[in-house]
């Protein structure tokens, strides 16, 4: 009976993870399945299940939001921060609930969950976008909302979990049956073609990235640089025949140098510029402990869109936006200070040196890091189940790594 109910329970954790790529259209699904899972947890948890909370990167990740919840009382009003500190606190709730089925075996097939999810969340995408195509006779989604109104979930965030799903199924391939491995493949290719389909700049440099990583890794120097050219005619092919993907990275206005194109179409070049001039001229400002605030960092980068953006429909756009700083270590930073800030470096320092030797948990270490670069996931629901479950894995690394026949990884 015990052992059917840790199935049962273990089923519904990699369900969760399904879930999870359809967080656009039934956001309330991964919430529910945290209750199921929250109602069956005290019946499998054993003391034993307990000795990973002293992994290092999960008591980091717990100073910090900590650190961040004394700041936010002592320096400004907690509520101004509880939008972001109630998401943060799922990442507890899904570290907790998952230590009764942590194992390296439970770790496969969160994956393979999650590989599935995805694929099926491109798969009702790609229709979806021929649908509309179809409709209006248009496949332009350089710019403007349209694509993340037809996709399942916005552009930047279902292009990250594409690379997480790339990633999984790279590192699943040589360990599955012959079909199983046939599927893992087309995933490898279809994610990619799907990347390249919906001009998600960040998802493609990430991929780039992580398979030049591994190749330099394997030390195989002659692939790199057949995948250097294969990649520059790739890519170049792509620019031609998709020309969202051309003017996603190289803006469409011929009339303008390239520099001129990226201020004036980049929105993150004002928002980040914004976010320097708080940091560096704010008297308001606190470098060690910050606003205290996410809300005030918000209210200071709208205030700073009315005076710098110069442009009255971009100004207007912004300030009805309320745009954020689109770079999460920023909003640490200016939100919470270097204190907190170190903190959260920390943790991805110390996750990057526990798990060198594994190439595939630095691949999504390092997906993370670039994806927070451009996007503050702490802000989303989708987010923060996404930073979950790469700690997950970053943090029950129990092999290290897997050797193969030439003695690398």
């Amino acid at each position: 009976m015990k052992t059917r109910i840790i199935q049962i329970y273990r089923y519904l954790f990699c369900f969760l993870f399904v879930s999870v790529a359809f967080d656009g259209v039934i956001r309330i699904i991964p919430n529910l399945i945290l209750i199921l899972l929250a109602l069956v947890f005290p019946f499998v948890i054993r003391k034993k299940h307990l000795k990973n909370l002293k992994n290092r990167s999960f008591l980091i990740f717990c100073s910090f939001l900590l650190c961040l919840v004394i700041s936010s009382i002592l320096v400004a009003n907690i509520n101004d921060s509880m939008f972001v500190i109630s998401k943060m606190s799922l990442i507890l709730v899904i570290y907790l609930l998952y230590q009764p089925i942590q194992g390296l075996n439970t770790n496969s097939t969160i994956k393979e969950s999650f590989v599935f999810g995805v694929m099926l969340a491109l798969v009702i995408s790609v229709i979806k976008i021929i649908t509309y195509t179809n409709q209006t006779g248009a496949f332009l989604f350089s710019i403007g909302n349209e694509i993340n109104q037809t996709l399942v979930a916005e552009r930047v965030y279902l292009g990250f979990m594409a690379v997480l799903s790339f990633i999984f199924s790279v590192e699943l391939y040589k360990k599955q049956t012959k079909f199983k491995k046939a599927l893992h493949l087309f995933n490898v290719v279809f994610t990619f073609c799907f990347i390249l389909l919906i001009s998600a700049r960040m998802a493609l440099l990430s991929i780039i990235l992580v398979v030049f990583y591994q190749l330099l890794f394997l030390k195989k120097y002659k692939l790199i640089v057949l995948y250097v050219f294969g990649f520059i005619f790739l890519i170049s092919l792509a620019f031609k025949i998709n020309i969202n993907l051309k003017n996603r990275f190289l803006f469409k206005d011929k009339n303008q140098s390239f520099t001129e194109n990226v201020i004036k179409w980049e929105p993150r070049i004002a928002i980040w510029n914004c976010a320097a001039q708080i940091y560096l001229n704010d008297p308001d400002y606190n470098k060690i402990i910050g606003y205290g605030s996410f809300l005030k960092t918000k209210k200071a980068l709208k205030n700073c869109y009315k005076v710098t953006i110069k442009d009255k429909l971009k100004r207007n756009w912004f300030i009805q936006s309320k745009f954020n700083t689109h770079n999460q270590f920023l909003d640490v930073l200016i939100s919470t200070g270097y204190i907190v800030f170190l903190l959260f470096l920390g943790l991805f320092m110390e996750s990057f040196s526990r798990n060198y030797k594994n190439r595939y948990l630095i691949s999504l270490l390092l997906v993370l890091f670039l994806f927070g670069m451009v996007e503050n996931f702490f802000h989303r629901q989708i987010g923060v189940y996404l930073f979950a479950l790469i700690l997950i894995l970053s943090s029950t690394n129990i092999s290290g790594c897997i050797k193969t026949k030439n003695g690398n990884e």
